[in-house]
């Protein structure tokens, strides 16, 4: 139970009217809208792999168009099922190739020019500056699917820019399917619709 502070009616009403705005305006974030874009190319991936292993999901481009440095609060799966979010990590891209997705652990790509992995960094505070043209960088989602069939609806970015609470949240699915290069058919989609 909340206590009532005895002040007169019009502060009392003009008090909570403040701290409820205050509250939508600091617990709202937009979902993409902010200057790490609008979530990406829309569609999905089956992807196969070897039980217990991870896969390194490197496909999520991060281009701030704000003026000051978007600032990565979390990064999180949405409506995940049977698979996890072991760690995440923000890798400068340079080049015109992107990390990529790959079975394992990630790692120093050395034929992809362009991705500097020595300089990678913990997703969670990491800064991603203005760019305005070709450099930008990856999200590197480490996954671990956990049952022979695994799904993801999407990634979800925290983040913060100039003061405000954004949220990015890809347009792509991850199914993953345990097994050697020929676990997921060609029918996948309509097989695991989700």
């Amino acid at each position: 139970m909340i206590a009532a502070l005895k002040l007169p009616g019009h502060i009392t009403r003009a008090a909570v009217l403040a701290a409820a705005a205050l509250l939508a305006t600091s617990c709202a974030a937009s979902v993409n809208t902010g200057p790490l874009g609008k979530g990406g190319t829309s569609g999905g991936i089956c992807q196969p792999v070897r039980p217990g292993n991870v896969v390194s999901w490197g496909q999520t481009d991060l281009f701030n168009t704000g003026s000051s440095d978007a600032i990565i609060e979390s990064v999180s799966l949405v409506q995940p099922q049977h698979v996890r979010l072991i760690a995440a990590y923000v890798v400068p891209i340079t080049g015109l190739l992107d990390y990529g997705d790959w079975n394992g652990p990630p790692q120093r790509v050395p034929h992809q020019a362009g991705v500097q992995w020595a300089r990678h960094t913990r997703a969670r505070g990491a800064h991603v500056p203005p760019r305005h043209g070709l450099p930008h960088a990856d999200l590197v989602a480490v996954l671990k699917p956990t049952a022979r069939v695994a799904e993801a609806l999407a990634l979800r970015v925290r983040y913060r820019e100039a003061g405000t609470q954004y949220v990015m949240q890809t347009n792509f699915r991850l199914v993953f399917l345990w097994g050697g290069l020929n676990a997921c058919p060609s029918n996948w989609l309509r097989k695991y619709p989700g």
